[in-house]
Order: C-alpha cells, then structure tokens, then sequence
C-alpha cells in the first residue's frame, strides 16, 4: 500500500572520516543519503508535512545544529532539491509542465500538377557519349503551386519555473550527495 515518505524510510550513510572539524565549534560533514527505495513511497506536500523528512542531526555529523545542507542529486532524474531549515525536510521541484516538442505544420496547402519538359537540339556520340548542339530549356506547363509556407508551433524557448512536486506524487529511488554544516 501506497504512504507518505516517514524519517524511517530516509537512509544516511556516513562515514566518521568524513566529518571534519572546521574551528570556532564548526562542523563540516558529506553523507549520502537514500529514500524512495521501498515500492510507492509518496511524496508528502499538504499542511504542516511539505516535503522528505530528515532523520536528526546526529546523523549528519552534527552535535548541536544543522545550518547549511547543500545538496547534489542526480540530474538524470529531473529533480532539483532544496534543504527546508525550517522543516528540516528536503523539498523536491520539477519544471513545469512540459510544453511539448515543437512542430512544424504546413500554413498553405497544394499541390502542382503539370510537366517538366526538355527538347534539347543535337546528338550524342554513340561511342564517347559526348553531346553536340544546342542544350534545351527545361520549362513547367500546367498548374503552379501558389506561395508555400510553414508554421512552427510549440517552441517557446522560454525555461519553465520550477514547481514543487504535487502531495500523493511516487518519488523514485533517489540518492543525494550532501555538504552539511552546523555545530
């Protein structure tokens, strides 16, 4: 059965040379961390719940604080991620919806009907195949195809904002890279 994304379902992995001790009570750490690895993990957007919960700070490397996360996700997903200080959630956005490709249609219609004539005057060499006389002038008789045009529809070429991922949205196996600092 389908549920929202819980702190339990979000997996940090951390290893302890990768916290570093930065001075004046700064801590520096680059954990990894994995959710949407269960089947139909929904992404929770409505009232007070907006976004993948983050297991405490503790688990980042942090004693008192987490001030800063700086997320690197995968850009063959598509996503773009921002760290909630307030939530303590990761917030998931996507473009807008997708315009489509663009195309291109006819803007008039036709189609000529007549014939494309030669009548050169001379010969040919049966033997060097080389022409002698006076070369023809290719003319068209009949009906000419009147001014043809085409319309391109669809490119924009105009970047769409980002939206946050709608509530009850299936969030896909995601591995995200981060930089956190705090205390």
């Amino acid at each position: 059965m389908a549920a929202n994304i819980v702190v339990a379902d979000v997996v940090v992995t951390l290893d302890t040379r990768d916290v570093e001790a930065l001075g004046l009570g700064k801590i520096i750490s680059f954990p990894n961390i994995a959710f949407g690895h269960a089947s139909l993990q929904l992404y929770p957007n409505t009232g007070s719940t907006i976004g993948v919960p983050m297991p405490a700070i503790g688990k980042f490397g942090m004693k008192k604080a987490l001030t800063r996360m700086l997320i690197q996700g995968d850009p063959a997903l598509g996503y773009y991620y921002v760290y909630d200080t307030v939530r303590h959630t990761v917030r998931i956005y996507q473009s807008a919806a997708d315009p489509g490709a663009p195309s291109i249609a006819a803007a008039t219609a036709g189609t000529p009907a007549g014939t494309i004539a030669d009548t050169p005057a001379g010969t040919v060499d049966p033997g060097t195949h080389v022409f002698t006389g006076t070369p023809g002038t290719p003319a068209f008789t009949g009906a000419e195809l009147p001014t043809h045009t085409h319309v391109l529809t669809g490119a924009t070429g105009v970047a769409a904002a980002l939206v946050e991922l709608p509530n009850g949205t299936v969030v896909p196996v995601t591995t995200l890279r981060l930089t956190v600092i705090g205390a």
